[in-house]
């Protein structure tokens, strides 16, 4: 593949910022590719091989446990790959304030979109918001409760001519028609047409 000279200079100009593995590793290259458009276009000074003294190794490990791994990798001017080298034999890295930012990244949420998703959890239950927004049960129970967008129900019991009526229905029509004319999430009827199906096998 051909790379324009202004995408050259923008992996650089990156890799001058993250580093040659990181950014090797971020566009899909070899180092060696970068190294070798770096020696032409010279945009950064490649840095010698470091050595680092077993002091300072358990300092950029503790950096990154408390700041985050990119924190640390970029003020030690170390790449990931090696501060995750490190922590294999000492294990003090564990992944933690990483890992609260990326959740409470996902935790953005607007306030449509939370919407859109408390409509869906109502015509067709929890069970199938689960599955397509890989939102937790009690996130949404939590949304609800701010929202109040569908009533929360103790469950109830249907007689069996109940049951046939509706399903009768969701076949003639469909599942979400169902569900919006009788006020019931759709993962239920749906439980209840594979009940059907599975007795008149």
């Amino acid at each position: 593949m051909k790379y324009t000279e202004e995408y050259k200079i923008a992996v650089l100009n990156w890799a001058k910022e993250n580093g040659t593995t990181i950014a090797a590793r971020h566009f899909k290259l070899q180092s060696s590719t970068i190294i070798r458009w770096n020696k032409k276009y010279n945009i950064y000074q490649m840095q010698p091989m470091r050595s680092f003294t077993e002091e300072q190794k358990v300092e950029i490990l503790m950096c990154a446990e408390t700041c985050g791994l990119t924190n640390a990798m970029r003020l030690y001017k170390v790449d990931t790959a090696t501060i995750q080298e490190w922590n294999k034999t000492r294990a003090i890295y564990t992944g933690k304030k990483d890992k609260a930012q990326n959740k409470k990244k996902r935790e953005i949420v607007s306030e449509d979109k939370i919407l859109e998703i408390l409509n869906f959890a109502k015509t067709n239950g929890a069970s199938a918001v689960i599955q397509k927004y890989n939102v937790p049960q009690s996130t949404l129970q939590n949304w609800n409760k701010k929202y109040n967008v569908y009533e929360t129900r103790q469950a109830t019991k249907y007689s069996d001519e109940t049951k046939q009526m509706i399903t009768d229905f969701a076949q003639r029509y469909s599942i979400a028609d169902a569900a919006r004319k009788f006020a019931l999430p759709g993962h239920l009827i749906k439980k209840w047409l594979q009940a059907t199906n599975g007795k008149h096998k």
